[in-house]
């Protein structure tokens, strides 16, 4: 189950997505689509203002936990494993954003 912590940060990532998913037109999300590298995309999603207005940080960030980060990324396998992609992702994230640096 994901704490609240997790919530918080999936709404993160959820609302910074949504705010440019509706700055961007169909056509131009459909090139974003076909976008080799990540290079690319980055400078794509730049090249609208929108980008520059969402938090880069997120308030009251979790503290770094190796071992919760491993939890979640085996929770993130699990979703893996059932076919949910999109669960996976997201619990995967979050255990990227607690990973301490090495």
């Amino acid at each position: 189950m994901l704490g609240e912590e997790d919530i918080e940060i999936a709404y993160y990532f959820k609302s910074n997505l949504l705010a440019l998913r509706r700055a961007i037109s169909d056509d131009d999300f459909r090139r974003f689509g076909n976008l080799e590298t990540n290079s690319e995309r980055v400078a794509f999603i730049l090249s609208f203002p929108e980008a520059h207005l969402l938090p880069l940080e997120i308030e009251d960030a979790p503290i770094k936990d190796l071992t919760e980060a491993t939890k979640l990324k085996e929770t993130g396998n699990m979703y893996y494993g059932q076919g949910n992609y999109l669960k996976a992702l997201e619990t995967y994230s979050n255990a990227v954003l607690i990973t301490p640096k090495k």
